[in-house]
């Protein structure tokens, strides 16, 4: 018997629930669903799907939300031709439904502090304005090893409630190496939350250097809870040109960690030409002008929220071999190997940073 296929692009990369096929006879044909993200589709990966009969259509509806380009569906030993499928589009809520959802739900924001002292005030001046669109929120920052005001701002602050201050010195002899003093303070952060906290719906970490003064809005935060159903973990992207390629992967554009790569050039080039060829095309994009949501392994960016569900079976690892790695890949590896999606939302806009 003849197998039927069809492809459907989905242009706008809007996330997508599901197909929908007209029929308006039995079928009791097998349909196998795929998809693909690249631009002219050539390796397609199996899509899970629950089918539902209703009237003269069927629906094949995705256990996940999905944005790639295509789709592709063949329908095994089938005779007669099916109306072709079209896609059903998920339909995010308004920025005011989202709002409105958040008013019954408690965050949590992590942050490191270490010689902060210029920008502790307007980021937690920043906090303070996202929390305030929960129902509950909590502040929890780890100080460790600072020389100027840094502790003493914070236990200032403290005062006001709703912060939780955790403080440590002598990290540098304990670990040497700055990603691997990274990750135990942010593991201390984490614990607290996963453990001794009471559960939260979100988890927000955020670096408390600055990069979120200003920046993000509050339509930019809200524009990630429009899409809740699709993410675990949204990252932002920069008012500028993408910074944080430390923290990135993926397949394409950053499979690996640039420190690595450009020590292996050729010693002739020096340092700056070997980082600037490492990091020239990512490092000069605006993720900003991204048209859909790009899902990755990994990012940061200065802030990442995730869903609480599934945090304890995650976290930090700076170092790896005796060498520094971004402490965030080894998280994201962690909640990647239980089945979350992790994106970057080109609406959720934080300041420039210099690269770390």
């Amino acid at each position: 018997m003849p197998n039927r296929t069809y492809v459907i692009e989905n242009q706008e990369l809007k996330f997508v629930s599901g197909i929908r096929i007209g029929i308006d006879y039995p079928l009791t044909s097998d349909f196998i669903v795929m998809y693909c993200n690249q631009r002219k589709p050539a390796e397609w990966h199996p899509l899970n799907y629950r089918k539902s009969r209703g009237g003269n259509y069927l629906d094949l509806r995705f256990t996940h939300h999905t944005n790639a380009a295509h789709f592709k569906i063949d329908i095994i030993g089938q005779q007669q031709e099916p109306a072709r499928g079209e896609l059903i589009y998920f339909i995010p809520p308004s920025l005011q439904e989202a709002k409105n959802n958040l008013a019954s739900k408690k965050i949590v924001f992590l942050g490191c502090v270490r010689n902060c002292e210029t920008s502790i005030r307007s980021s937690i001046e920043k906090l303070m304005e996202l929390g305030a669109l929960f129902d509950d929120f909590e502040i929890h920052i780890f100080e460790n090893d600072s020389t100027d005001n840094s502790r003493e701002i914070l236990n200032e602050l403290s005062r006001q409630g709703r912060f939780k201050i955790l403080s440590r010195s002598g990290l540098d002899e304990l670990f040497p190496l700055r990603t691997q003093r990274l990750a135990f303070c942010r593991n201390l952060l984490w614990d607290e939350v996963c453990i001794n906290s009471t559960r939260p719906d979100y988890v927000c970490v955020v670096d408390m250097d600055g990069v979120i003064e200003g920046l993000p809005t509050i339509q930019g935060f809200l524009s990630s809870f429009r899409f809740e159903a699709c993410w675990d973990a949204v990252f932002p992207v920069n008012n500028g040109s993408y910074y944080d390629v430390y923290a990135l992967r993926h397949p394409l554009i950053c499979d690996g960690d640039y420190h690595r790569k450009f020590t292996h050039f050729d010693a002739s080039f020096g340092m700056r030409n070997a980082l600037w060829f490492t990091l020239q095309n990512i490092g000069s994009m605006n993720f900003s002008s991204l048209p859909g949501w790009l899902e990755v392994k990994s990012a940061f960016g200065g802030m990442a929220i995730y869903k609480f569900d599934g945090l304890d079976q995650a976290h930090y690892v700076g170092i790896d071999n005796g060498i520094e790695t971004c402490e965030h890949v080894a998280l994201h590896s962690d909640l990647l190997r239980i089945g979350k999606r992790l994106f970057i939302n080109p609406e959720f806009i934080i300041e420039t940073h210099k690269v770390p």
